[in-house]
């Protein structure tokens, strides 16, 4: 008799259920999380939230003063992976608009770590939101926006602070992660 046609389907999957999983190895990926500001932005007092208009495009300080924001980044963690080194904010970046006529200053310090925590790191940036027209100087490495990343980030929470001045909006906000994709590993 062929063992073929006298095992049932059933008895098949058994065994395939019962077989050990293989040990595929972990692959990293960059990944990263997009969107406009409005959907992770605030003003960071009610004194700011006052000021800021959240339109579909961008979060802009239609008031009268400068307003603080406060972006709070979105990334994805693996809650059965407890490796060091796993999911990890390798960069967190927001672009600005102006709608003024001349350029104003942005000052934005970005917060990595969470409440609590001993080692916290906060870094500050200064960028130009350039006024409409305006063709950034080639000296400028971030036109119109901060961009915060390098080998010290080491922490899954990432957020900023920014002081945005009247006429100047945040637009687009991105944050890049490295993912472990443990694909198939037991």
């Amino acid at each position: 008799m062929n063992l073929r046609s006298s095992m049932s389907a059933g008895a098949v999957l058994c065994l395939l259920a019962a077989a050990p999983y293989s040990n595929a190895a972990v692959v990293q990926r960059y990944m990263q999380n997009q969107s406009n500001s409005t959907s992770i932005c605030h003003g960071a007092r009610p004194i700011d939230e006052t000021q800021m208009w959240g339109g579909a495009l961008e979060m802009r300080n239609d008031g009268t003063q400068n307003s603080f924001v406060t972006c709070a980044f979105q990334t994805t963690r693996d809650m059965f992976d407890d490796t060091w080194g796993s999911d990890l904010t390798t960069f967190y970046t927001a672009f600005f608009t102006n709608h003024t006529a001349v350029n104003q200053s942005v000052r934005c310090t970005g917060v990595e770590g969470y409440y609590g925590m001993q080692d916290i790191v906060y870094i500050t940036q200064t960028s130009t939101a350039y006024a409409p027209g305006t063709t950034p100087p080639d000296t400028d490495p971030f036109p119109n926006g901060v961009l915060f990343g390098d080998t010290s980030l080491r922490y899954q929470i990432a957020s900023m602070t920014c002081l945005v001045p009247v006429g100047v909006g945040i637009a687009d906000v991105y944050a890049g992660y490295l993912f472990n994709d443990d694909q198939g590993a037991s």
